[in-house]
C-alpha cells in the first residue's frame, strides 16, 4: 500500500494553546488509526518544544491521505500552519522491522489481547503494541484490512501473520528461551498448557456474566448454578495448581508462566464483581493483582478514553467525557 509522509508545522500565533487544547482528542485519535500508521510524532524546535506533527501512513491513495489528515484534531482545532502531504517510500532503514506489531483491542476490556500482550512483555518481546478501539462502527473495516479474522490480537512480525491468542502465545513460546513461557519442567508444561486450554475454551457462564471490566466495579451478578459451577472450578483449578506445582513463587507454577497470563482476565473478573475466592486461589489472585507487569497494564487500561457498554441489545461504545 502507498505511503505517505505529512509533515506539519503550527502556527506561530496560537499554535501552541491550540496544539495544547486538541491534544487528548488527537493522541485519541491518532491510537483509532491503528496500523496504517508507520510512525508519528511530535517535531520540536531546538529548546525541545513541540512545534508540529509528522506522520507516515498507509493509505490507498493521495485523496484518502487527505482525507485521514482532514479528521485530525489538529486540524479541525486550527492548529496547522503549513501542512505538506506526499507520498514517499522505503529506501534505507529495515522497513521489515517497522513491521513486527502485536495488535490489540482495548485493554481494559479485550481479554483475549492481555493474554498474548502479557506474555510478550514479559519476554521482552521487541514489537510495537497498536490499539485498535473495539466496538465502533469503524472497527471490523480497520481489522479487515491486516486481520483473516478481523479480530483481535494479531501478531505482525516481518512476513508473518498470527491471529488468535494461544496461537501468538505459542508462537512466542518458540522465540523466547526455554522457560519463560511454559514450565521447562516437561510434566508442569504439559498440565500448564492444559490449564490455559481450559480458560481457553471454558468457563461460558462466568464470561457471559461477568464481562472483562479492569478499572470497573460492579455488584455480582445473579449466582446461577452454571455460574457457580465455574466458579467452584476456578478455585478448585488455581488451589489445585499452587499446591502441586506452587512451591518457588507466588504463580499457578510458581514462576509466571503463560498460564498466568491466561487467568489474569479471569483474577481481575472476579475482583471487579466481588466474587468469591478463598485460601490459596485468594492468595493467588492478590499475588497477580499486585504483579508490577499487570499494575503498569492497569494504569494503561484506566487511561484508556473510550468505554464499552453491555445490553439486552448488544455491545455499545463511545468515549469518555475529559474536563475541560
Amino acid at each position: 500500500m502507498p505511503l505517505f509522509c505529512l509533515h506539519c508545522l503550527d502556527k506561530t500565533d496560537g499554535g501552541a494553546e491550540a496544539r495544547a487544547k486538541a491534544r487528548p482528542a488527537h493522541l485519541a485519535w491518532a491510537a483509532e488509526l491503528g496500523a496504517c500508521v508507520r510512525m508519528a510524532g511530535p517535531l520540536l524546535d531546538e529548546g525541545g518544544n513541540m512545534v508540529g506533527s509528522v506522520f507516515l501512513i498507509e493509505a490507498e491513495d493521495l485523496a484518502a491521505a487527505k482525507a485521514i489528515h482532514a479528521q485530525d484534531p489538529y486540524v479541525t482545532g486550527g492548529v496547522f500552519g503549513h501542512v505538506h502531504i506526499n507520498e514517499t517510500r522505503w529506501a534505507i532503514g529495515d522497513r521489515q522491522t517497522r513491521m513486527r506489531r502485536l495488535v490489540l483491542g482495548n485493554l481494559n476490556y479485550s481479554s483475549w489481547s492481555i493474554r498474548p500482550l502479557m506474555v510478550a512483555r514479559k519476554v521482552g518481546l521487541p514489537v510495537e503494541e497498536i490499539i485498535v478501539p473495539l466496538d465502533f462502527p469503524e472497527t471490523t473495516a480497520r481489522l479487515k484490512e491486516i486481520s483473516p479474522t478481523a479480530k483481535v490480537p494479531l501478531l505482525i512480525w516481518d512476513n508473518q501473520t498470527i491471529w488468535e491468542s494461544l496461537a501468538i502465545t505459542e508462537w512466542i513460546a518458540e522465540w523466547a528461551p526455554p522457560g519463560t513461557v511454559w514450565p521447562e519442567d516437561p510434566v508442569a508444561r504439559a498440565v500448564a498448557r492444559a490449564a490455559a486450554s481450559e480458560m481457553h475454551a471454558g468457563f461460558p457462564e462466568l464470561r457471559s456474566q461477568c464481562p472483562m471490566d479492569i478499572r470497573g466495579r460492579e455488584l455480582p451478578p445473579e449466582m446461577t448454578s452454571k455460574l457457580a459451577a465455574d466458579i467452584d472450578r476456578i478455585q478448585e483449578l488455581w488451589s489445585g495448581l499452587r499446591s502441586e506445582y506452587g512451591r518457588n513463587g507466588p504463580f499457578l507454577f510458581g514462576k509466571w508462566s503463560a498460564a498466568d497470563a491466561f487467568y489474569l482476565p479471569v483474577v481481575t473478573r472476579f475482583r471487579t464483581y466481588g466474587l468469591p475466592l478463598s485460601g490459596a486461589a485468594a492468595d493467588y489472585s492478590a499475588a497477580v493483582l499486585s504483579d508490577p507487569d499487570f499494575l503498569k497494564l492497569e494504569a494503561q487500561a484506566k487511561a484508556e478514553p473510550w468505554w464499552i457498554k453491555y445490553g439486552p441489545d448488544g455491545r455499545s461504545s463511545g468515549y469518555l467525557k475529559t474536563e475541560d
